[in-house]
């Protein structure tokens, strides 16, 4: 059984506890910025070094230790171990927003989404000429799941309780889980979308919906204040 720093985690089990996440991504970003892997003064700071590569393109993979959390603020880690999707999201919110103090070089080779942001942004240039519309963050027009050429996963506390797979009960819903287990049959991988793009045949606006399942229902208007006036 668990006990000492994760004695917690039993008790806010099951219940809706209410969240200031803009105080959590305060604290996501000091555990990013100031994490060591140890008290001397000469460590390193962990995390840092990690955006650094993310940021040059060096790595695509980001592994967050909630062991590493565990020792920086205990709260944060039960929170992440009870909350998990929701805390994948805000880590990589707060990711995406430190990334650019720590690029220090240019990308050798462009990936397919830089290619996609500068036709893009080429574009918008040439309708806010032609239209006199006012500038805009071409960044703020998509989705944030769309611009991020990074992955973030979190690696389970090293005594977690492993669990077997016929515990896990719909109680363990959006949890973190660690088990056992053995690949039987493997099949082949399977497309799925995770941003439905429309374009609107009446305005050429550009619509993103973000797909969190497996299942969605389109869009069946256009919801740009253009087309919602015209009706």
């Amino acid at each position: 059984s668990l006990s000492g720093p994760l004695s917690l985690e039993r008790e806010i089990v099951g219940k809706m506890v209410s969240k200031n996440y803009t105080e959590e991504k305060e604290k996501i970003k000091n555990f990013m910025l100031g994490f060591k892997n140890n008290q001397h003064k000469d460590a390193k700071l962990k995390y840092v070094d990690i955006l650094a590569k993310i940021s040059n393109r060096d790595i695509k993979i980001i592994n967050i230790e909630l062991d590493d959390i565990l020792k920086f603020d205990e709260a944060l880690c039960n929170s992440i171990m009870n909350n998990t999707q929701r805390y994948v999201a805000l880590f990589s919110s707060c990711v995406q927003e430190l990334l650019p103090q720590y690029q220090t070089k240019e990308s050798d080779s462009k990936a397919t989404l830089d290619i996609f942001i500068e036709h893009r942004k080429a574009v918008q240039q040439i309708s806010q000429k032609q239209h006199g519309n006012l500038p805009s963050d071409l960044h703020n027009s998509y989705p944030p799941e769309l611009l991020r050429h990074f992955e973030l996963y979190f690696t389970h506390l090293s005594q977690q309780k492993i669990t077997s797979v016929r515990q896990i009960l719909s109680s363990s819903i959006g949890k973190l889980v660690r088990f056992k287990g053995i690949v039987t049959r493997c099949t082949e991988v399977k497309p799925l979308i995770t941003i439905a793009a429309y374009l609107c045949d009446r305005c050429g606006a550009e619509t993103f919906q973000p797909i969190s399942g497996s299942a969605f229902s389109p869009l069946s208007a256009c919801p740009t204040p253009n087309c919602a006036n015209s009706k």
